[in-house]
C-alpha cells in the first residue's frame, strides 16, 4: 500500500474597505470602491520516496482576480508583481491561482491550480479570503520487480496521452515519475529475453488508465517470468491513495491469476464479471450465472428437455436470437434459466462436497451439491432463518413487501422465477430456485428461496 502523498497550499487575501463621501450636484454617484490586499502565503510540498521535503516558489505563480459571472477583472503573471494594495468596486469576486509550466507530459514539472469560493467586497468590512492550490497531473510510475531486473536484457515503457498522443519514454532503470493532464492514458511495456543462441524472446505489453485522478500516484508495477520459453506477465496499476489494483493477466491469457474470495471473477468464456462473497468457509458467487451458448423459445425448450439435451432460457422471452436476448433487462437482472441437462452439462449427479461438478459453471467453479447447499443454510442459522439473510433486500427484484430481508451474507438471491417443463415462465420475484447436482432431472433436489 503506497503512502499519501499531500500537496496543499493557502493563498490568504485580506480586503480593507474604506467609505465615501457622496459629491454633491449633478454629477453621477460615484461606485463604492473597496481596497483589495492578496497577502499570498503558499507552500506546496510532495514527499518523494527517499524521503526529501521539496518546497514549490510562488513567485512565478499566475493570480487572476474574477468577477462572479467569470469576467477576468485583473491579472498578475508573475505573482510577484502584485502590489500590495489592489482597488477594487464593491461586488462580488472569486481568484484563481496557478503555476505557469502545463503541459500534457513531463518528467519533473507539477502543474498546480487552485481556485477560491465567490466572496464579496463590502464597504466597512475586514474579509480574509484563502484559496487552496493542489497539484493537478495525474503522476505515473513504471517499477520492476527482481524477476525483470534478473532475467531480461531490456526493459522499457512509455506512457502515452490518448488525446494529445503526447508521451514520456521510461528508459531502463528509470525510476521517475512523470506528470500528466487528467486525460486517459495508454501504457506500454517492452520486455526482451536473448536466447543462448542469440536469438530474443519479445513481448509488449499494454494497459489503460481509464479515467486519471489528480494528486494521484498510478505505479506500474511488472512482474514477468521465464517458464518453459514463455514470458509469463503480470502488470498491476494501482493508485497513489486508496490502491486499485487492476489484474491484467499473464501470457496464458488468465485474468484471474490473482483472484480471492470476495473479488470480481472474469468468465473466460464470455468474459462476463462476477460478484464473490465468502460465508463461512465457502465462496458463493453473488450473481446468478448468466453464461448462455444458445437461446430456446418455448416450443424449443420442451424439446431440449425431452430429448435429454441443453435447454437455455431468458424468462418471458419466446425467441431464439441469442444477440436479442441479451440485451434483455431479465437477462442483466436475473441471469439465465437452465434445464437439468444444461446445468449439469453431461457429468453425473453427485452429493459431495465439494461435488466435483463443473456443468454450466466457469472453470474453478461448481454445481453445489444439495449437501453443499445445506452446509451453507447452517452457517446461516438453520433453513427457517438462512433465507431472510440469502434474499437481496427491497422490493426490486422481490415482491412487495419483502420486509425481512436483510441479504447480510452478500449472497443477493433473487427472484428469478421458474421455466416449467411446458416451456412456460412463472413466479417472477416469488421464487428463486438453484439447481443442485444431486438427483436426476425427474428428481432433482433444488434449493428455493421465496417471498413465503
Amino acid at each position: 500500500m503506497l503512502s499519501r502523498i499531500n500537496v496543499f497550499s493557502f493563498i490568504a487575501v485580506f480586503f480593507m474597505l474604506a467609505s465615501c463621501e457622496k459629491f454633491e450636484g449633478s454629477l453621477p454617484d460615484p461606485v463604492d470602491y473597496g481596497y483589495l490586499s492578496l497577502n499570498l502565503s503558499l507552500t506546496i510540498t510532495s514527499e518523494p520516496a527517499n524521503g526529501r521535503i521539496l518546497a514549490v516558489s510562488t513567485d512565478d505563480f499566475r493570480v487572476t482576480i474574477f468577477a462572479a459571472d467569470g469576467t477576468e477583472v485583473m491579472v498578475f503573471d508573475p505573482f510577484s508583481t502584485a502590489p500590495a494594495e489592489v482597488s477594487l468596486p464593491t461586488s462580488e469576486y472569486y481568484v484563481e491561482a496557478h503555476s505557469n509550466n502545463l503541459v500534457d507530459a513531463a518528467f519533473e514539472n507539477p502543474y498546480y491550480f487552485g481556485r477560491s469560493d465567490n466572496f464579496t467586497i463590502d464597504k466597512e468590512e475586514l474579509k480574509s479570503i484563502d484559496i487552496e492550490t493542489e497539484l493537478a497531473n495525474t503522476k505515473v510510475a513504471i517499477n520492476y520487480s527482481a524477476n525483470v531486473v534478473n532475467t531480461f536484457h531490456s526493459y522499457t515503457g512509455t506512457v502515452t496521452v490518448v488525446s494529445s498522443g503526447a508521451s514520456l519514454f521510461y528508459a531502463q532503470g528509470e525510476t521517475r515519475e512523470g506528470y500528466f493532464l487528467t486525460s486517459p492514458l495508454d501504457v506500454e511495456v517492452n520486455l526482451s529475453y536473448t536466447k543462448l543462441d542469440g536469438t530474443t524472446i519479445d513481448r509488449t505489453f499494454t494497459a489503460s488508465i481509464a479515467d486519471p485522478q489528480p494528486r494521484t500516484l498510478y505505479n506500474i508495477n511488472v512482474d514477468a517470468t521465464l517458464e518453459d520459453g514463455k514470458i509469463v506477465f503480470h502488470i498491476i496499476v494501482d493508485e497513489g491513495f486508496d490502491t486499485v489494483d487492476i489484474d491484467l493477466g499473464d501470457a496464458t491469457g488468465n485474468p484471474n491469476a490473482n483472484w480471492s474470495p470476495g473479488e470480481e471473477w472474469i468468465d473466460e468464456r464470455d468474459n462476463q464479471v462476477y460478484g464473490t462473497v465468502q460465508i463461512g468457509d465457502q465462496v458463493w458467487m453473488s450473481e446468478n450465472l448468466r453464461y448462455l451458448p444458445e437461446i430456446h423459445n418455448n416450443q424449443e425448450f420442451v424439446s431440449q428437455g425431452a430429448g435429454e439435451v441443453s435447454g437455455y432460457g431468458i424468462y418471458d422471452y419466446d425467441g431464439n436470437d441469442k444477440s436479442e436476448a441479451i440485451q434483455l433487462p431479465n437477462y442483466e437482472t436475473y441471469g439465465v434459466l437452465y434445464n437439468w441437462y444444461a446445468a449439469m452439462d453431461g457429468e453425473e449427479s453427485s452429493d459431495d462436497v465439494p461435488s466435483g461438478v463443473n456443468g454450466a459453471c466457469p472453470a474453478d467453479w461448481h454445481v453445489p451439491s444439495f449437501a453443499e447447499w445445506n452446509n451453507l443454510a447452517t452457517t446461516l442459522g438453520g433453513t427457517s432463518n438462512a433465507g431472510d439473510k440469502l434474499k437481496e433486500a427491497g422490493e426490486l427484484t422481490w415482491m412487495a413487501p419483502n420486509e425481512t430481508s436483510t441479504n447480510e451474507s452478500g449472497f443477493s438471491g433473487r427472484g428469478a422465477g421458474l421455466r416449467n417443463s411446458g416451456g412456460y415462465f412463472n413466479s417472477l420475484k416469488i421464487i428463486g430456485r438453484f439447481w443442485s447436482s444431486a438427483a436426476s432431472a425427474s428428481n432433482a433436489n433444488v434449493a428455493q428461496l421465496s417471498t413465503a
